[in-house]
């Protein structure tokens, strides 16, 4: 006659398999239960179970935790990936640390066949401090018709195997299940027994130092490559800037002498004095006169003449005259009735005798 019996796994069992850090530990209650347990902090632990028999369901018991408690479980997923697990919410922020393992989680199956469990810890935003969680393992159940355990074992040791949690002795592990057939040689498989739980020892491999130095390396040559050729520009650009300043002050020393001479030039020509009594035009520093009369410059008071200036309308630069400068006309005008207008040195210099109008 068939039936259905439940095999139970202790979470030292060596059927599970642990990756990350992973602490051993015991739980109490009130009451005077007791037991052991696997528990981490890790976010990124997992345990596996892989059934050793055909099995149509499977239990998985926990504790809840106050502190954060959120974990994923694959089903027949080797790979599990994090984004897309079975959540199991196991916070519960009114345990104290004294209550039992209690079922967190189980499924059914259509039909009996070995299958492989995954279970890890997740990030819990709810956790204290944000993001802990805290993942708890008691033990694994399977439930496994009575057809598929040996005709050899006793419904004494079915029972024996049932009610005791975290049995775990490969003996009458063997003595309850049929093996499932091994992978041939050539084929490698993961090995389905082991001793112990894997050691948390962290190997520190020297592959970061390594790479991290080559970086290092990298960046310091690309630095002093950077200020090589900043400092090569620096020093291109100041002689540049060099060159230019004496090429300019080179042609303004030209520009200025070739002034200067045709200045003196201008002012060397200015200077000649007339031949003779002519009637033409004579130039001063504030204009010309133009006079119809005797323009002989000896008869002229040059001092109170200023200097000549060039016929190119330039002037030589001269300082001001110490005493006030007077008007020099140009010649006589004709009209003898204006030269009673004339100012008194009109006189002195062409000695003519005031001419009296008559009134009409």
């Amino acid at each position: 006659m068939s039936g259905l019996k439940n095999l139970t796994f202790g979470n030292g069992n060596p059927f599970l398999k642990y990756t990350g850090k992973w602490m051993n530990g015991t739980w109490n209650t009130s009451n005077g239960e007791n037991g052991t347990l696997h528990a981490t902090n890790d976010l990124t632990a997992r345990v596996t179970f892989t059934f050793p028999v055909p099995a149509n369901g499977f239990y998985y018991y926990g504790m809840k935790r106050s502190n954060g408690g959120r974990y994923g479980i694959c089903i027949d997923d080797p790979i599990c990936d994090p984004a897309s697990p079975i959540v199991i919410d196991a916070l519960d922020r009114s345990d104290d640390g004294h209550n039992p393992p209690t079922l967190l989680f189980f499924h059914k199956f259509n039909d009996s066949a070995v299958h492989n469990i995954t279970l890890m810890n997740l990030e819990d935003w709810r956790g204290r401090p944000f993001g802990h969680s805290q993942l708890v393992v008691d033990k694994f159940e399977i439930q496994v018709p009575t057809t598929n355990l040996s005709a050899s074992t006793s419904s004494s040791t079915l029972l024996s195997v049932s009610k005791t949690p975290g049995t775990s002795v490969q003996s009458t592990l063997s003595a309850l299940y049929t093996p499932p057939p091994q992978p041939p040689p050539s084929q490698s498989a993961p090995a389905t027994t082991s001793s112990a739980p894997p050691s948390f020892t962290n190997d520190a491999s020297p592959t970061g130092g390594i790479v991290g130095g080559i970086i290092g390396a990298l960046a310091a040559v690309l630095v002093f490559m950077f200020l090589f050729i900043r400092k090569r520009n620096i020093r291109r650009h100041k002689r540049n800037v060099e060159s230019s300043l004496r090429t300019y002050s080179t042609g303004l020393n030209l520009s200025t002498h070739h002034t200067s001479g045709s200045h003196e030039v201008s002012s060397s020509n200015s200077r000649q004095p007339a031949s003779g009594p002519s009637r033409s035009q004579q130039g001063y520093e504030f204009g010309y006169g133009v006079g119809m009369g005797i323009t002989d410059m000896n008869k002229w008071d040059r001092k109170s003449v200023s200097g000549p200036v060039a016929r190119g309308g330039s002037s030589t630069s001269k300082q001001p005259p110490s005493q006030p400068r007077r008007g020099v006309d140009a010649g006589r005008v004709l009209d003898p009735g204006d030269i009673g207008t004339l100012p008194p040195e009109y006189r002195q210099v062409f000695d003519l005798q005031p001419v009296r109008r008559e009134e009409v």
